[in-house]
């Protein structure tokens, strides 16, 4: 989902749970708020989206060009969060996942460069993926972050990381922004 919400002007998100979160927080600073979302049936399992009170809400695709340059009209920041989510069926509906983030990002960043007079700001999402394993905390060591899992270990059914310092156990904590990238 995409989101553009106005603080007398707007930005421009999507319906999903982070846009949803994210329309909440903005709608009690007074933004005004456009959403653009194509309601998949795998985020929006009734296909619908009960639309917040002063919410405009599009449902298109991100990768129609009529819909986004009409959805980012007046805009002066953009949410980019449209995105096919799920690692396991990227690697059998190839083109579908290709065509929302890569074709759709190009879409809305094209549409986007027509009204960069009224443009103050973008965002746009990462992926979780780029953290690789994520952070594990050990109680010897402190926080560490495990290589990829190797062969061996998953055909054994080894699922949990152990420490690549002192191979104690682990415990998994939250990702912080600023931790070390590992795609």
């Amino acid at each position: 989902m995409e989101a553009i919400a106005r603080q007398g002007s707007g930005i421009l998100i999507r319906a999903g749970f982070i846009g949803s979160n994210l329309i909440r927080s903005l709608k009690q600073k007074d933004w005004e708020i456009i959403v653009i979302d194509s309601l998949i049936q795998q985020v929006h399992s009734t296909g619908k989206w009960e639309v917040p009170e002063g919410v405009t809400f599009f449902q298109n695709d991100i990768k129609d060009k009529t819909a986004v340059a009409k959805a980012l009209d007046k805009v002066e920041y953009i949410v980019h969060l449209a995105a096919e989510t799920g690692v396991g069926q990227s690697s059998y509906e190839i083109a579908r996942y290709v065509g929302t983030n890569e074709y759709g990002t190009a879409v809305l960043l094209e549409e986007a460069s027509k009204v960069l007079g009224s443009l103050k700001g973008v965002v746009l999402a990462s992926s979780r993926a780029v953290y690789g394993e994520g952070r594990y905390h050990c109680s010897n060591c402190g926080d560490v972050f495990p290589e990829v899992r190797n062969k061996e270990d998953l055909s054994a059914g080894k699922w949990d990381h152990s420490c690549p310092v002192c191979q104690k156990a682990l415990d998994p904590v939250p990702s912080m922004e600023d931790q070390p990238l590992s795609p």
